[in-house]
């Protein structure tokens, strides 16, 4: 209908409420880390879901106790749990049809988010995001049942970043859906999260300056050397979110979609050197008001 821009989604809401209702939760937060799979607790009851649906997830997680994941605990909860593996091309699938070509990709092993309205769903996104490009593979994927509200959710934010249907995975456990999230796809202008992290350097370039104590409070992966990592631990939807909401009192209303916009931190009056560069890149998407 063309209004999804003008509708609320659950998560939406609940990141609406808490940021207009902070008293709701006093949450004392860790942000999303690395951690070893044996210094993490399998009896949260955040992994029920796991066990529920995997006859033979305990001894697969015990099994990875020596492997890196990410995880994001709240209060001594777990609250998102992300588990990525490398495939090479001579990686078999045999129980996913249609069957893959041969490729380099990245597989979420284990991804799981409690809705908690700080978009851990989209930080996570952006570790996926992240990885991919360092290993430089040329898709994603995922499996995944569609049993829970949470797995649908997370199919629903996976599809809004670019992810397609597949095809199935058929296990003793069940049929799952199979996503698939090409790695260097052409930029689409109107719509820059169906192909993030890709921009296109043939569309206008602009600055936008950025105050010192909003910018990395707004874009915490473009942190300066200067700067504290433990000043920006505690989540907030504004830090995790891949997708910004920038509001500016300039004159110039020519941006277009897809056009790359510069933010510039200015310079801090202090004794810190280097303060005042250009940090990071977005691409933009048109917003009238």
């Amino acid at each position: 209908m063309g209004c999804a821009e003008k509708v609320f989604k659950i998560d939406a809401f609940l990141e609406k409420c808490i940021a207009e209702n902070p008293e709701l939760k006093d949450y004392e937060v860790l942000a999303v880390k690395k951690e070893y799979f044996g210094n993490i607790n399998i009896n949260d009851t955040f992994f029920d879901s796991f066990k529920q649906d995997y006859n033979e997830f305990g001894n697969w997680f015990n099994k990875k106790s020596d492997n890196i994941s990410y995880v994001c605990i709240t209060d001594g909860d777990v609250k998102a749990f992300l588990y990525l593996k490398l495939e090479n091309t001579d990686e078999t699938h045999n129980d996913i049809e249609p069957s893959f070509p041969q490729r380099k990709r990245l597989k979420i092993g284990t991804f799981k988010v409690s809705s908690t309205g700080y978009k851990l769903g989209e930080r996570f996104l952006k570790v996926i995001f992240d990885n991919a490009l360092q290993y430089e593979v040329d898709e994603i994927y995922v499996t995944i049942f569609d049993k829970r509200d949470e797995q649908l959710r997370l199919i629903y934010l996976l599809k809004d970043w670019g992810f397609k249907h597949w095809g199935a995975k058929t296990t003793e456990n069940g049929v799952e859906q199979v996503l698939v999230r090409e790695c260097k796809p052409s930029p689409d202008l109107q719509q820059p999260k169906l192909s993030f992290p890709a921009v296109s350097r043939k569309t206008t370039k602009w600055i936008v300056p950025i105050y010192p104590q909003y910018h990395t409070e707004l874009f915490p992966d473009s942190i300066l050397n200067n700067e504290s990592p433990k000043d920006f631990t505690e989540n907030e939807p504004y830090r995790n979110a891949i997708k910004k909401v920038y509001i500016s009192r300039s004159l110039n209303r020519n941006l277009n979609s897809g056009d790359l916009v510069l933010f510039y931190r200015t310079k801090f009056n202090g004794p810190a050197h280097h303060t005042s560069v250009i940090s990071t890149n977005w691409s933009s998407r048109k917003c009238n008001s």
